[in-house]
């Protein structure tokens, strides 16, 4: 699916230099939950121009499962 997008995925440790500097830092689970880490010890992390990836990957998830599953945990949320 994300080579279909031209989207690496790199598993490997980074300092926390390179965490703190970085345009974007997202965070998955093993059930396919996908966040974006918003800063680091009280340091807000940019993103890039155009769409964040998070987003873009959540979309693809959906796409994939044939599940909207941010609409249902939303619905929960209210309900």
């Amino acid at each position: 699916m994300l080579k279909k997008k031209n989207i690496q995925i790199q598993y490997r440790d980074i300092d926390p230099k390179e965490f703190a500097s970085a345009s974007e830092v997202i965070l998955t689970c093993s059930t396919g939950g996908v966040w974006s880490a918003r800063s680091i010890n009280g340091t807000r992390i940019g993103w890039d121009n155009g769409q964040p990836k998070w987003r873009l990957l959540t979309d693809l998830w959906k796409t994939h499962v044939g599940i909207d599953f941010v609409e249902q945990a939303a619905k929960r949320a209210v309900g």
